[in-house]
């Protein structure tokens, strides 16, 4: 079977994939944390509800451009 990717397409992937994964927790996730405490009829389930759509348009989003 061959391979599906080669071993610079995979490293470029994971430092990608790293970066994009950094950034996300270091720029949304703070932000959301402390926007959504501030919201009335807050939970953390709501909050964490509002990251996972974030993340989930960023990867549809991503897809159709």
């Amino acid at each position: 079977m061959k391979d599906l990717f080669s071993r610079k397409e995979l490293f470029f992937i994971c430092v990608l994939g790293s970066a994009l994964g950094i950034r996300q927790m270091t720029m949304v996730i703070p932000f959301m944390s402390i926007y959504g405490e501030t919201l009335k009829y807050n939970t953390p389930v709501l909050i964490g509800l509002s990251l996972g759509i974030f993340g989930l348009m960023q990867a549809i989003l991503k897809f159709l451009h």
